[in-house]
């Protein structure tokens, strides 16, 4: 066996016209190694507001090979012996191209080292990470320097493709544009999910948005909202000093972001609202400047849609199959919502089943089998005992549901107003004589 040892140290040199960081590395085999590295490798792993110069040097081992991919170094060095004692010093530059918001002069990050190498028939075998603390000075973004104004909601500059909400809104998020539709109005829910309610604009180019326009109607008021932040659709951002109070006194309102941020989408977190259980109704324009100009000139064409999940695909759903219920709905994780099904054979004790699936159908009892829907939202699925589940074809589910022994899953909608429901309820629910799928 045998044991890689990095000993990083940083020197930071801060002169014009450029300031760089020095990073002094020792890489060498522990006393603990009874083997030698073969085709050793030093990964180096860097912020993306730095550059690593091409130039690295070594005293006492030649590097044989470098390889530079997404804000990473790997250097080869070939063979390590027992009495190789490797010195690497590499410097990073920060990087004038990558602009951070205004009022950040320079950010504190970390600079993770990982040695790998082959051992004789052995490969891959990694040592542990090892890591210095820099410090880099940024590049701010400076901005067109405009003065703030309308985005469009209510102009119409903001085009339809531009506008969605959260899955399962009552309304559609076309009609949130401020003083003229007739208000956006999410999903009702008591839990956690309800965290989860947003309406979202694409820009195309990147915008800093200083203050939200809203207005409320409905008998649910907004008590908390919160922005999240992306540049691709896909990874959000969230910074906790941009929580806004509404006040539900108020029909008509103006709010200040407390940490405005330069990006091509905003969302709008519905995080509260005075009545959970009813619905509420919101329309929104945005203020703010548009920062760069690179964004499609036809702003449709840049929009990241998801694809649309089956029409079985229901948030909130339960069946009885022979002994066992089996219910589906929301929770919130991570800056998301997700789907999770549980089973119960007797209503006391409950176990979450394979987290690909997110939503059930319907039994058959005639194989039996029980149908369902993938987590997200877009395969059939399907398992005879509930435990293992595996992907089915629609023919097969049509088969099942135009046969008299099949029974279909019953859809509480996230409408409102809202339903509470207690494990008795399901029980009494899914067990009812009646058969629509029409929910509560």
């Amino acid at each position: 066996m045998y044991s890689l040892c990095v000993c990083p140290s940083q020197h930071a040199f801060y002169c014009l016209p450029r300031n760089h960081v020095e990073v002094d590395t020792i890489l060498s085999l522990s006393e603990l190694s009874t083997a030698e590295g073969q085709d050793t490798v030093i990964n180096i792993f860097y912020p993306p507001f730095v550059t690593c110069q091409a130039s690295i040097t070594s005293d006492k081992k030649e590097i044989i090979s470098q390889r530079k991919a997404n804000n990473s170094l790997a250097l080869g060095i070939g063979s390590l012996f027992f009495t190789d004692e490797v010195h690497i010093k590499t410097i990073l530059d920060a990087d004038s191209a990558y602009e951070v918001p205004t009022g950040i002069s320079g950010l504190d990050s970390v600079l993770l080292f990982q040695p790998m190498a082959d051992e004789h028939d052995k490969t891959d075998v990694a040592g542990d990470f090892e890591y210095v603390n820099v410090t880099v000075t940024t590049t701010t973004a400076l901005g067109t320097g405009c003065t703030p104004g309308d985005l469009g909601m209510e102009a119409g500059s903001i085009k339809d493709c531009q506008i969605s909400a959260s899955p399962d809104s009552i309304t559609a998020a076309t009609n949130g544009r401020y003083n003229v539709g007739s208000g956006w109005t999410p999903f009702v829910h008591y839990g956690a999910v309800r965290q989860e309610r947003y309406f979202q604009v694409y820009f195309g180019n990147k915008v800093t948005v200083n203050k939200i326009k809203m207005q409320q109607s409905g008998t649910a008021k907004a008590t908390s909202i919160q922005v999240r932040y992306s540049n691709d659709g896909i990874a959000w951002v969230e910074n906790p000093l941009n929580a806004m109070t509404p006040d539900t006194s108020l029909t008509d309102e103006e709010l200040s972001v407390p940490a405005p941020e330069s990006s091509r989408y905003i969302r709008v977190m519905i995080s509260d609202l005075d009545d959970n259980a009813s619905t509420a109704a919101f329309k929104f324009d945005f203020v703010g400047c548009a920062t760069t100009s690179d964004g499609p000139t036809d702003p449709c064409t840049g929009v990241v849609s998801t694809p649309s999940p089956l029409t079985d695909f229901k948030r909130r759903s339960f069946v009885l199959a022979d002994t066992a219920v089996y219910v589906c709905d929301m929770i919130q994780s991570t800056l998301s919502a997700k789907q999770k099904c549980y089973s119960s054979p007797d209503r006391l004790t409950w176990t979450e089943i394979d987290e690909r699936v997110g939503s059930v159908i319907g039994f058959d009892s005639e194989e039996p089998r029980i149908y369902g829907v993938s987590s997200d939202g877009l395969k059939f699925m399907s398992s005879l005992d509930g435990l293992t589940w595996m992907t089915s074809v629609p023919s097969d589910i049509n088969l099942a549901k135009a046969k008299a022994t099949f029974k279909a899953a019953k859809e509480d909608r996230l409408c409102g107003p809202a339903v509470r429901h207690s494990l008795r309820d399901w029980e009494m629910w899914v067990r009812s004589p009646a058969e629509s799928n029409q929910g509560l």
